[in-house]
């Protein structure tokens, strides 16, 4: 069987086929993400609204209070 024959045979089984496998994940994705939005809707008032990951609190004193020597023109003067 010639080379070009056989690449002609590969392009059309992908075309036939190849579309069923990423339907298949794009549904599964999508199954995903509703499983996951009707999760969230389960949640009681803000934690509804709130982020999937666990945030850590900064409590540094630097991110409380601006840097007088980048906002104060006259402080740099």
């Amino acid at each position: 069987m010639p080379a070009a024959l056989k690449a002609l045979l590969a392009f059309l089984a992908a075309l036939l086929f190849g579309w069923l496998v990423v339907m298949r994940d794009i549904l599964g994705w999508l199954q995903g993400s509703l499983a996951n939005a009707a999760a969230r809707g389960r949640l009681a008032g803000r934690a509804a609204k709130g982020a999937d990951s666990n945030c850590i609190p900064i409590r540094h004193p630097a991110y409380r209070q601006p840097d007088p020597l980048i906002y104060d023109q006259y402080f740099l003067m």
